[in-house]
Formats: C-alpha cells, sequence, structure tokens
C-alpha cells in the first residue's frame, strides 16, 4: 500500500490522525509506503531549489528472499516539469540497479504526481509494471479527488487523477487493487489523498 498523509498541512492533522490509524488497521497491509512523512535519498531539483525531494529504499525480509521497495514522492508543480522528469529517470534507475535483481520483484511506491500515460513519469512507467491495473484496479480510480473538502482543487493536471502508484520490476501476479482512505472517518476525511493498496501474488 501507498497513502500521502498530508503531513501537517491544513492546520488539523491531530483531528485526521485517528483516521489514518484507522484504515491501516483496516486494511493491515503487510507493506506501507507513507508519502509527506519522512526523507530519504536527495533527488534532482534543479528548477525548483530548497530541500530537495527523497527516495527511500529499502530491503525487506521475505520467506522467498529480499524484497527491494523504493518510497517516493516527485514534484508536483507544472513550472517544474524538468525536476519531475529527471526525478522519475533517477528512481527508474535505481529500480533497475542489477543489484537488486532476485527471486522478488523490485517495487517503487508513492505520489508520483502524475497519472498512468503523463509523460514526466514516462521513464517510470515505461519500465515497470502499474500493479494497480494489472489487478484490475477501476481505470477511472482517482487519488486526488476533488470531493475532498480540501483538496488542492488549483492542480488542474491532477485533480479527479489515480497519482499515487505501486509499481512493480519485473511485472507481477496481482490478485485485487483497491483504494482506502477514499471515505470520512468520524466525518473527516483522512488524508487530501486515497491509499493505492494492491495485494500481489509473491
Amino acid at each position: 500500500m501507498t497513502w500521502n498523509v498530508f503531513w501537517r498541512w491544513g492546520g488539523d492533522y491531530l483531528e485526521r490522525a485517528p483516521g489514518i490509524v484507522d484504515t491501516l488497521r483496516a486494511c493491515r497491509p503487510d507493506i506501507i509506503g507513507l508519502c509527506e512523512t519522512w526523507a530519504g535519498d536527495d533527488l534532482p531539483h534543479d528548477q525548483r531549489g530548497g530541500p530537495p525531494p527523497t527516495a527511500l529504499v529499502t530491503t525487506l525480509a521475505h520467506p522467498r528472499g529480499p524484497l527491494h521497495v523504493i518510497v517516493t514522492c516527485l514534484e508536483w508543480e507544472p513550472s517544474y516539469a524538468a525536476d519531475q522528469l529527471a526525478q522519475a529517470s533517477v528512481v527508474a534507475t535505481l529500480a533497475a540497479d542489477p543489484r537488486l535483481d532476485g527471486p522478488l520483484p523490485v517495487l517503487v511506491l508513492g505520489d508520483l504526481n502524475a497519472a498512468p500515460g503523463q509523460a514526466e513519469i514516462a521513464p517510470l512507467t515505461s519500465a515497470l509494471s502499474d500493479t494497480f491495473a494489472a489487478g484490475g484496479g477501476d481505470p477511472g480510480a482517482k487519488t486526488l479527488d476533488s470531493a475532498v473538502p480540501f483538496a488542492p482543487i488549483e492542480a488542474a493536471h491532477l485533480i479527479d487523477r489515480r497519482i499515487d502508484h505501486i509499481l512493480a520490476r519485473p511485472a507481477v501476479r496481482v490478485s485485487r487493487a483497491f483504494l482506502a482512505g477514499d471515505r470520512p472517518v468520524a466525518g473527516r476525511y483522512p488524508s487530501d489523498h486515497y491509499a493505492v493498496g494492491v495485494d500481489l501474488d509473491l
């Protein structure tokens, strides 16, 4: 599962936190890649400057061998599209590192700030499989939904699209794909994004 949990933005993060916890308890994901929470390796950001976006690379123990997971959140503003493309290229290179080859796929989880097919993430989507689509996920699914009262509707190129992804190299069997956190909990949406979940046959 991957979920952008909107960090402390919006001023109501303490009120939203129980909804995040309840959603995760209900889904009980084996792996969760949270965005807008912590940092990892710096990514290119020549256009924007300032603190860089990051990619967290980790290896998890699995009965069949090491499971390599990369969690990231890419640039979102159209004026910094070159940064986003460069970041996607770096993450794709990380995922393609032959040192990560083994019996299990390499997974890339995160808020890529682009819908499937958008050019800004082509380096990733051309090299890795979209597990949500492979699992029969709704083609019209959106993870940044204008129905959420505090959704960033000014991000016209992202709103009402599926911009959060779980990608795999090589392709893997997926038995289910779903959204979570897409309903209010105690009258409040847990985040401005919905979580993306997949059940992988590993």
